[in-house]
């Protein structure tokens, strides 16, 4: 079913979080704001203007009277916090949830690598795409995309690491430490509830894990291969096309969005396979009120689970926030 419609305004959506105590929040590109949708239906705005002008400013003050370029994804923390990618302006930005002011905590906004061992404020980023929270280990983690690195901001020092990625564009390093392995444009994370780090590896085509106690890296999706969904008789296969948003389901298998192939898959974790959650392969619009299977979908680059099991999807391209209820399949 739908649960937001482009009748918000705005682009399409991208990417948003799970862990919401008030709904869903999420990304809204190009033009610059992030939006809350609860679910009652009622949409208002979180932080940014709606204006066309790509630019930075507003930290210090007031979230709403910020500008934001091109932000592609938001988490939160147990208090509440949102953290955004604010990409197009190479920052990972913060917004405080009693007092609604926003401030930048990673990035200089020039789109290069720099600043690990330092202060994460006076590091450069290159189009964050990602973040997610780390209850654990009190930090966030940042998918520096076209720095081809997964990065760290220690919450307590403000000190930024990689935990991930050489920053040449490859793969590479399966079995190794995570800073000695290759990715290619990591564009989305998830912590499962043993404090595992999954990264959608997008443009090779894969699923990694970085088994944060030891801080090795494996694939556990994907083989790279050119791949598009063929139909229902291959809804096991193990090939990804462009896999962009993931998230953990209260089971602790990982659903992400298979985006070039218009699906939405589950890597099982105790089987290690990967089945058909939603989309028939074909890109369009379709099947609301029926089997999230046989459903059309557009691109989709986000997808969130909440705690009872439901599934909403950012169906990018059909401007639309789409919901599977936990009672199906």
């Amino acid at each position: 079913s739908q649960v937001a419609r482009e009748s918000v305004g705005g682009s399409g959506p991208s990417d948003f979080d799970e862990d919401d105590p008030l709904g869903s929040s999420h990304a809204q590109t190009p033009e610059k704001f992030a939006q809350l949708g609860d679910l009652s239906g009622t949409v208002r705005f979180v932080t940014g203007t709606a204006s066309h002008s790509r630019r930075y400013q507003g930290d210090g003050g007031g979230a709403v009277r910020a500008t934001l370029n091109f932000p592609t994804a938001v988490a939160l923390d147990a208090e509440g916090h949102l953290y955004i990618a604010d990409t197009m302006n190479h920052r990972a930005r913060r917004v405080d949830a009693r007092t609604g002011v926003i401030t930048t905590i990673a990035g200089t906004g020039q789109h290069r690598y720099s600043g690990d061992g330092g202060p994460a404020v006076s590091a450069s980023l290159n189009e964050p795409s990602a973040l997610v929270v780390d209850p654990q280990r009190g930090c966030l983690y940042i998918a520096d995309q076209s720095n081809n690195r997964v990065r760290k901001v220690d919450q307590a020092t403000g000190i930024i690491t990689t935990v991930a990625g050489t920053g040449q564009a490859a793969y590479t390093g399966d079995g190794l430490p995570a800073t000695e392995a290759a990715l290619a444009g990591p564009s989305g994370l998830a912590l499962d509830p043993d404090g595992r780090l999954y990264i959608a590896d997008t443009f090779n085509g894969r699923i990694r894990m970085v088994d944060m106690d030891t801080g090795l890296i494996s694939t556990v999706a994907g083989d790279g291969g050119a791949y598009r969904y063929q139909g229902h008789p291959n809804e096991f296969s193990t090939s990804l096309s462009r896999p962009y948003g993931i998230a953990i389901d209260p089971e602790g298998h990982l659903l992400l969005t298979d985006s070039d192939s218009h699906l939405i898959r589950r890597w099982d974790r105790w089987k290690k396979i990967v089945t058909l959650v939603a989309g028939n392969g074909v890109a369009g619009f379709g099947g609301d009120g029926g089997p999230a299977q046989e459903s059309c979908l557009n691109y989709p680059f986000g997808v969130a689970v909440d705690r009872q099991g439901n599934v909403y999807i950012a169906d990018t391209f059909n401007h639309r926030i789409r919901r599977i209820a936990a009672s199906q399949p």
